[in-house]
């Protein structure tokens, strides 16, 4: 089972790839970039790069935090994703998240850090990425 959600997972980044590629840059590390159209808004950080504990393999880290119905809606919609595309920028992996809150903030040292109500949470990465990605006290996606 877990091999068809990878594959699925990864089947889904492809399709994802070329959006998110065009946002990796050293120059814009934890920077917001906004991108609007008349009913949505979304907001990706580029995070940098995350060394896999192997020292062999990197991927590239961007959030991002889509607002839907904006504008027409009386409640508008969101989505959060975590986009992961490998060091050679040919493969990409989404992890869908409930809330912007719920998004990294920065990568330190080979660790990827989630702030949850108040309280900073590190999670690293060894010998690739898993189905789900689960973070403590914040669950699994």
């Amino acid at each position: 089972m877990k091999r068809k959600e990878l594959t699925e997972k990864y089947a889904f980044g492809q399709s994802k790839l070329k959006f998110y590629k065009q946002f990796i840059s050293e120059n814009l590390i934890t920077k917001k970039q906004i991108l609007t159209d008349e009913y949505a808004k979304t907001e990706i950080t580029y995070l940098g790069k995350l060394m896999d504990l192997d020292n062999q393999n990197y991927y590239h880290v961007i959030t991002s935090f889509k607002i839907i119905g904006i504008g027409e809606m009386e409640s508008p919609r969101g989505m959060s994703n975590i986009a992961f595309i490998n060091k050679n920028v040919d493969k990409a992996i989404i992890y869908q998240v409930g809330m912007p809150d719920e998004l990294p903030e920065k990568i330190e040292n080979k660790i990827l850090y989630f702030t949850h109500k108040s309280e900073k949470i590190g999670v690293s990465i060894l010998g690739g990425l898993p189905p789900m990605l689960c973070i403590p006290k914040i669950g699994c996606n």
